[in-house]
């Protein structure tokens, strides 16, 4: 399988970071409907969640013709994306990989936390925002938690 670094924009202003990669090509022209018919029902949860955290359009619309198209990717490396305003570290693998990095970077060990404390985030001094999330299954984020990161989202940064 080739190793994918990520999929989406280069110029992301939303990253999610993820530990598993799809089957998928860099080099191949990016459809969402295609990934998720080449992944199954793992990766439509995932482009699911996302979606429905970065619009307030219909998800289902904005999933399958505008996701990771301009202001969102997904990466799967250890290094953060330079133009990302909102990192969102999906899974305690991924979290874990980035923690002393955004604890150097926001000058904390402390974390605000939402959602009954299963979601935490951290704000740098240029007010880049990190989010700690649980995995973007939906047995692990569930519709109710979508919407409270979403309003926490929408009051200070959604970029729609």
């Amino acid at each position: 399988m080739e190793q994918l670094t990520k999929l989406g924009s280069d110029e992301a202003t939303v990253v999610l970071y993820l530990i598993n990669q799809p089957l998928w090509s860099q080099q191949a022209s990016l459809s969402v409907p295609t990934l998720i018919e080449k992944n199954g029902n793992h990766w439509r949860k995932i482009c699911t969640i996302f979606s429905k955290l970065v619009t307030e359009s219909d998800w289902r619309e904005y999933r399958d013709q505008q996701l990771l198209t301009q202001r969102e990717s997904i990466c799967f490396t250890e290094q953060l994306e330079a133009h990302a305003q909102i990192h969102i570290f999906s899974g305690k693998e991924s979290c874990k990989r980035f923690e002393q990095i955004v604890t150097e970077l926001t000058g904390t060990e402390e974390h605000t936390a939402i959602g009954q404390g299963k979601i935490t985030y951290k704000k740098s001094p240029t007010g880049t925002l990190f989010l700690f999330t649980p995995y973007f299954d939906s047995r692990q984020f569930p519709n109710a938690l979508i919407a409270e990161l979403k309003e926490q989202l929408l009051s200070a940064y959604l970029v729609e």
